[in-house]
């Protein structure tokens, strides 16, 4: 499977000794897997409906304790932001495994200052996202408030000093514990489904298929008091496309026979296939799109042009020799 490393890197960035003396997230890295087509680019573009899987890695240095602080700056959140074109209801965050971070819904904690980098705004889908001000189309909206609720995310909790009820409530708790001057990794992976299928790929070809994960210390969400990490920029942030034309490379008829090949999405020329196996092609036909399905040791003859768009559940096997 064809797997895609990004190292996002940010404004900031001039040097990570730089970095490190100034802010506790650092950039972050990404690797992209599709499973209903991994012969095809991780880096898109994507199809209608396609599932991909994002699997992330951010390195947090605690500058607590270094000669830059007088105190703890462990990270509690980690808050994804999804374009609208991605389809939220499919991706089970509550699930996705980060350690010692749990999910909480939308409104369940709380910011605690003025932010002069994050920003809010209500989707097309009616839910809570924030931004951060250096993202590309994020500066018409209104910067984080004190106590402004924050969409949903994950949380780490532990248990505070006096001042801190420490009931499981972030709000009222500390962050995730890590020794003063130390670096940990904050690493997970989040299953990403585009909405739409390829037979109606024009009404989402269009959409936001944006992905970030932004990190927050316990001084933003939780019951810390002292100082903490400033705002550096978004450890990862991904512009994504769909496209209907997402399809792999050509593939001819008549070729000399090789062994059996995989096609989880590609446009066939006009020639002779047999399916060497039982075996269903989600099809776009001209001009009359319909369903194929091809037994085993039968044979078709395709015109040129023939669409193959699949879904996650079908996958193609052919045996591209002539007859």
């Amino acid at each position: 499977m064809k797997q895609l490393t990004i190292t996002v890197l940010s404004l900031f960035f001039v040097g990570v000794g730089t970095l490190w003396s100034q802010f506790c997230v650092q950039p972050g890295s990404v690797v992209i897997t599709r499973p209903d087509n991994p012969g095809l680019n991780p880096n898109g573009p994507y199809c209608s409906g396609e599932h991909i899987e994002v699997c992330f890695s951010i390195p947090y240095f605690n500058l607590g304790g270094s000669g830059n602080d007088d105190g703890p700056n462990w990270s509690q959140a980690i808050i994804p932001r999804l374009g609208d074109g991605w389809d939220r209801s499919l991706s089970d965050f509550s699930s996705v495994n980060i350690g010692a971070f749990s999910w909480f819904d939308e409104g369940e904690v709380d910011y605690n200052f003025n932010s002069t980098k994050f920003r809010l705004y209500i989707n097309s889908e009616g839910l809570l996202e924030m931004c951060h001000d250096d993202e590309p189309g994020c500066d018409n909206d209104p910067f984080i408030a004190a106590n402004d609720i924050l969409p949903g995310g994950w949380f780490a909790v532990s248990n505070g000093s006096a001042g801190c009820a420490s009931n499981g409530d972030p709000d009222e708790s500390w962050g995730f514990p890590q020794a003063p001057g130390s670096l940990t990794t904050i690493s997970g992976c989040v299953d990403l489904y585009a909405k739409g299928t390829m037979a109606n790929c024009s009404a989402y070809e269009n959409l936001d298929y944006d992905f970030s994960i932004y990190v927050l210390t316990h001084r933003e969400t939780g019951c810390w008091t002292s100082s903490w990490c400033g705002q550096a920029y978004p450890p990862i942030a991904l512009q994504n496309e769909v496209s209907c034309e997402c399809l792999g490379s050509p593939v001819s008829g008549n070729n000399d026979c090789p062994q059996d090949l995989t096609y989880n999405a590609a446009i066939f020329n006009s020639g002779n296939y047999e399916a060497s196996n039982s075996i269903e092609i989600l099809s776009s036909m001209v001009p009359n799109p319909n369903d194929v399905f091809m037994r085993a040791g039968t044979a078709i003859s395709l015109n040129a042009g023939f669409e193959v768009f699949l879904g996650a559940n079908y996958e193609a096997v052919i045996d591209d020799c002539g007859q």
